[in-house]
């Protein structure tokens, strides 16, 4: 500062004109001493991960890992330490930190699969297709069977329409099911309920117009992803350019039916189809090499946002997975590298799959820690995130 003292001094003892140039000079010195002295007033900060990952806790290893409905509302299937008679799974409702709401009744070997607006939930209750709601007091209801049989529920609409699979025998062969639906009465408390098998197979999912998605099985031509509507009347098989079997995986309320293939090569891949038009999914990179495989998991209502995982298999048979989101109009994204934790801090865990979406953009996750353990995980979009 004495020296830029010193250059204006000087600079006035000269003649007017040479003042001024020099007085021009010794300013821009100052301006750059002070510059130079004083912090970065502009640095460039990077912008927030996209999501804010919320950690729901462990859940169970050995069963599906839940849902998420329309309005964010979330079911788990969690291990219960210390439970009576060995049983531990339970189906619950996340209800907030530290909050989860046990489906009744206690006591009893549960897990849930599917949920809808309307706080109801499908799943499997001492191995029956079952729907809960969280407002009852008297236990889940049953779903019928046309043969008296076990059954699986899978999913359901706003309307109580669900779907899933029957064993196609009475004398306890499970090896062959019927994809199913059961036509249910919206007031819980009328047991009216019509169940229709519809062919060899698994319904997985069904939106607010009836239309379903199902998996066709044929051990002789492959497995085929069915479009379904009209009750069941038209059933459309759906099979991309050089894929040798498919399968269903959701459906959107426009009636986009996500699924994923096999082709001729055994490379696995996700895609959407609608009106005879098929999108396919490419995988995700883990870190700068492009994974192998897709596998579609959901699509939100209005076809915007699929998720599911890519993964690679490597030559000693380790399966890398890691949680994708394809959003409209995008390349698909690892969401490891999309999300952080609420402080900004990075993950805890690796974001191995993406299991369901939100009309919000929220994303349900598994994810794995160092140590193995399995963890329900809720990614928020932020309020200014950005994509990496």
């Amino acid at each position: 500062m004495k020296r830029s003292i010193e250059i204006i001094a000087a600079a006035r003892r000269q003649p007017t004109a040479r003042w001024m140039q020099g007085a021009g000079a010794a300013l821009a010195a100052l301006a750059a001493l002070l510059c130079a002295a004083a912090p970065a007033q502009s640095q460039t900060v990077a912008a927030p991960k996209y999501y804010e990952a919320k950690d729901l806790g462990a859940v169970a290893e050995q069963r599906p890992l839940g849902c998420i409905a329309r309005n964010g509302t979330i079911g788990l299937t969690r291990r219960l330490v210390g439970s009576p008679n060995g049983l531990n799974d339970r189906a619950v409702v996340y209800a907030g930190p530290s909050d989860f709401l046990l489906f009744y009744p206690p006591g009893q070997d549960t897990w849930v699969r599917g949920c809808n607006r309307k706080n109801e939930f499908v799943g499997s209750y001492a191995g029956h297709a079952v729907i809960w709601d969280v407002d009852w007091t008297t236990g889940p209801q049953i779903l019928p069977t046309s043969k008296h049989v076990t059954g699986e529920a899978l999913a359901l609409n706003d309307k109580r329409q669900v779907v899933g699979k029957l064993p196609a025998d009475i004398d306890g062969n499970d090896s062959v099911f019927y994809a199913t639906v059961w036509n249910t009465s919206q007031a819980p408390g009328d047991a009216q309920v019509s169940v229709r098998t519809l062919f060899p197979g698994v319904a997985v999912a069904i939106n607010n117009f009836g239309q379903v998605a199902a998996t066709r099985e044929d051990l002789v031509k492959g497995n085929r992803a069915m479009f379904v509507e009209n009750g069941g009347a038209s059933a459309t098989p759906l099979l991309p350019a050089h894929a040798v079997s498919s399968e269903a995986a959701g459906i959107s309320e426009l009636g986009q039916l996500l699924g994923q293939y096999v082709d001729g090569s055994g490379r696995h891949g996700g895609f959407v189809w609608y009106h005879s038009t098929y999108t396919l999914l490419w995988p995700a990179r883990l870190g700068t090499t492009p994974q192998a495989h897709t596998q579609a998991r959901a699509i939100s209502f209005n076809g915007m946002v699929v998720v599911g995982q890519s993964y690679d298999i490597t030559s000693q048979g380790v399966v890398n997975r890691r949680a994708t989101v394809w959003p409209q109009a995008g390349t698909a994204r690892d969401l490891n590298a999309e999300a952080s934790m609420a402080n900004g801090a990075p993950l805890s865990f690796t974001l191995i799959d993406a299991i369901g979406v939100a009309d919000d953009g929220s994303v349900l996750c598994e994810g794995r820690t160092a140590g193995g353990g399995r963890r329900a995980v809720l990614l928020k979009p932020r309020v200014g995130g950005s994509w990496s």
